[in-house]
Parts: structure tokens; C-alpha cells; sequence
């Protein structure tokens, strides 16, 4: 059997934010948010991810580097402490840990039936799930919050940052109090990203999971 970590399925959630068509109520707003993130077609990003308990004490650190390229393709690859790759590439979801020899694959759509997800790849409306909130922070940084509406969202509360027009940070909380934060560094959007970009040949002798069937 698989023994990939949860922390992997979350990273998933996470990039699925760029795909959300969102309409912002707010008063005061220096640009359209709703423009701007449907304005990323594609982007290419370093990320350093930490996972907090609830007593918000660092429980979990890693880093590496994010592609993401309109409709459905996303490619999050762990670079530090453990080499593990993430494709979300149409309708499947391959999972790759270096450390166990494992590729896992799975039918996105079958597997993951969260607000977020179905949100991803039915474009529904965000606002069903969230309530919608922005601010400027010192004149420099924009931050839209989301508040969870209904309890079977994926997430209680999520935060995006944005700083000279580019995203700077993700933060989210789960019911449970634990919250993930994503800072993104040497962000690059709308640049040319190949579809060989996001597929994944696994290397000889890798236990393979294929869930698909």
C-alpha cells in the first residue's frame, strides 16, 4: 500500500486557488482582484511552505519550486528536506515520494470532492463556499480573506497576499486550528510553460499505485 503523506494532498488544495473566478465585495480597492487572478494564465514561483499546530508552533517545513499553467495543469515539486513531486495534469493526480520509491496516480475528480476541488475544475462560484473580504495593508500589501459559509469547505479561512502585483503569501486554517503558510519568491506569471512541463516519466524500479482503474 501507498504511504503518502497528507501534507501532500494539501499542497494540491492550495495551488487550486488560481484556477477560482473570484468577484470581491470591498470597498475601497485599488485594482480588481477578480481581473487580476483570472489575468494568470500561467506561473512559475519558488514556494517555502510551513505547517503550524493549532498552538501555532512549526510542526513541518519544506521548500521547492511551483508551475502552474491554466486550465488544469500544475506541477508542485518538493525540493528540501525530501525530494517529492506533485502533477495535477487534466483528470489525473500523480504523487511522487523519492524517499519511498512511490508514484502514486489517481483520478483527480474521483478523489478529491471538496469545495475547493469542485470548484477547480467546475468553475463554480467561490462565493457559494466563502465569504469574500480585501483590505491594503500599510499601502503595500493587498489581502483578500475568505471566510468558510458552509462547514464541508475544505478550508475555514484562507488569506492571499499580494505585493507589486505579484502573489506574495497563501495562509490557511483548517477546522482543526492547524494552519499551512506558502510564501512565493522569484514569481514569474504569464511566461511560456511547455505541456511536457507537467508530465511526469517515473524513474525504473518505482513501485507504481495506479488508482485510475
Amino acid at each position: 500500500m501507498p504511504k503518502f503523506q497528507n501534507s501532500a494532498y494539501i499542497a494540491v488544495m492550495l495551488i487550486s486557488l488560481f484556477g477560482f473566478d473570484l468577484s470581491i465585495k470591498a470597498t475601497n480597492d485599488t485594482f480588481n482582484i477578480n481581473d487580476y487572478l483570472n489575468g494568470i494564465n500561467t506561473l512559475k514561483a519558488g514556494f517555502k511552505q510551513t505547517i503550524f499546530s493549532s498552538s501555532n508552533e512549526a510542526i513541518d517545513y519544506s521548500e521547492g519550486l511551483i508551475w502552474l499553467k491554466k486550465p488544469e495543469q500544475i506541477l508542485w515539486e518538493f525540493q528540501r528536506p525530501n525530494i517529492k513531486k506533485i502533477i495535477l495534469n487534466g483528470e489525473n493526480l500523480s504523487i511522487y515520494d523519492a524517499n519511498l520509491n512511490q508514484l502514486l496516480i489517481v483520478p483527480y475528480t474521483d478523489q478529491y470532492q471538496s469545495s475547493l476541488a469542485s470548484i477547480l475544475i467546475n468553475n463554480n462560484n467561490l462565493e457559494a463556499f466563502y465569504e469574500i473580504h480585501s483590505k491594503i495593508n500599510d499601502g503595500e500589501f493587498y489581502t483578500v480573506t475568505l471566510f468558510q459559509k458552509k462547514n464541508d469547505s475544505l478550508f475555514t479561512k484562507i488569506e492571499i497576499t499580494i505585493s507589486e502585483m505579484l502573489i506574495h503569501k497563501l495562509k490557511l486554517w483548517d477546522s482543526s486550528g492547524q494552519s499551512i503558510s506558502i510564501v512565493l519568491d522569484n514569481v514569474k506569471m504569464n511566461i511560456s510553460l511547455l505541456d511536457s512541463s507537467f508530465k511526469f516519466i517515473p524513474p525504473k524500479g518505482v513501485d507504481i499505485f495506479d488508482q485510475r482503474k
